[in-house]
This record gives C-alpha cells, sequence and structure tokens, in this order.
C-alpha cells in the first residue's frame, strides 16, 4: 500500500490506527478522517512498471510538502533499487554498506539517478552491488538536490516486526537448549505466532 500525505500528518505507529481511516467496514462519511482512493490495481505485482502506471497520471510531484507512507518494497521500487533485504546497500536513506557501520552520506534523488546512469553504461558486466543497489529507473520526480529522506515517512511497521523478531531470537538463545520449546510455548500463550515470509521465518 502507498499512501501520499503532507509532512504534517504523522504517521501512524500501528496498522489499527489505520483502520479508521481505511476500513470500508469502520469510516464514516460524516467523520474528519478520509482518505481518498487515488489508484485501485487489483492482482498487480508492485513493481516499477505498474506503480509509474500508477503515479504518472495522477501528477503529484509538484505538490507542497509531498511525502510517501508506504512498505519497504515500494520505497525501494520508487527509488530504484533492488528490494534485497541482506543487499550491500540495502539503506534508503544513505549510501553505507552493508554491515552499515560507518558514517556515510545522505541519499539524493540526483544520486540514484546517477546510480541509474552508472549502471546502464557500465553494460551486461555491471554489478548492481557497485552502483548502490540500484537496478531500475528512480520513479521519484523530484529536483536533484531532495533527500530521500525527506520523501519517505519512517515505515514504523516494518521496524516494529524487525525488533520483535531480533528479541524473540535472542530471548530463544539465551535460553541455550529447550529454549525454542519455551519460547514456542510462551508466543502461544498470549496469541502470537511466527509466518514464513519470502522463505524466512
Amino acid at each position: 500500500m502507498l499512501t501520499v500525505k503532507t509532512k504534517d500528518i504523522e504517521e501512524p505507529g500501528d496498522r489499527s490506527e489505520f483502520d479508521g481511516v481505511i476500513s470500508p467496514r469502520k469510516s464514516k462519511l460524516g467523520g474528519v478522517k478520509r482518505v481518498f482512493l487515488l489508484n485501485n490495481m487489483p492482482d498487480t505485482k508492485e513493481c516499477s512498471a505498474s506503480i509509474e502506471l500508477a503515479l504518472d497520471p495522477l501528477n503529484l510531484w509538484d505538490l507542497p510538502n509531498l511525502m510517501f507512507s508506504c512498505d519497504m518494497k515500494v520505497i525501494y521500487t520508487l527509488c530504484g533499487k533492488e528490494y534485497q533485504q541482506n543487499g550491500k546497500h540495502n539503506c534508503y536513506l544513505c549510501t553505507g554498506s552493508s554491515p552499515l557501520l560507518e558514517q556515510a552520506d545522505l541519499l539524493s534523488v540526483g544520486f540514484l539517478k546517477e546510480c541509474h546512469a552508472a549502471l546502464i553504461a557500465a553494460g551486461k558486466r555491471a554489478r548492481q552491488m557497485d552502483y548502490q543497489n540500484v537496478k531500475t529507473k528512480v520513479l521519484l520526480k523530484f529536483e536533484d538536490h531532495v533527500l530521500t529522506m525527506d520523501i519517505f515517512a519512517i515505515p514504523t511497521l516494518h521496524i516494529i516486526l524487525g525488533v520483535v523478531d531480533k528479541m524473540v531470537v535472542y530471548i530463544r538463545e539465551s535460553f541455550g537448549e529447550g529454549g525454542e520449546l519455551m519460547m514456542k510455548l510462551f508466543l502461544a500463550s498470549i496469541n502470537v505466532s511466527t509466518k514464513y515470509y519470502n522463505g524466512k521465518e
């Protein structure tokens, strides 16, 4: 899902906070919190071509204080980056490389465009990892000096899920033998279950 909003609107910290706004069952026509549905593309992949097709006719780029609130895959796609959780340049905010232990420059729209142009110029043998993992056309039609940190709201849901997942793994390993069974019983007691996504638990 891609939400377009102005910077003065706070990012919801919980998925449930979206319910009153976008849930057809809960939203009220007389309420003040509404979402105007700009585009609906059922059975469409979140890829560069489909996102470009959805955004281009809307001509949003000149709106003041334009900001996008979306999941990580859409953020990567808008930046022209390949979606790799363990890629060398997997940050959409800076030029740092994994394991992201050194200071790095902030990413700008112009720099992403330069990376894509350099990748194309390098030909078939070019490695994406040498060009900030940029793979496809940059879909952000802002001026070159604009930083990605000023375009995207922080994807809080992704961060919360990542932190919780790492805490579960840490606790399970801290208990050593029997830790996995203990965590499974504990999570079941509070109605939390782990699911497989993209081949990982």
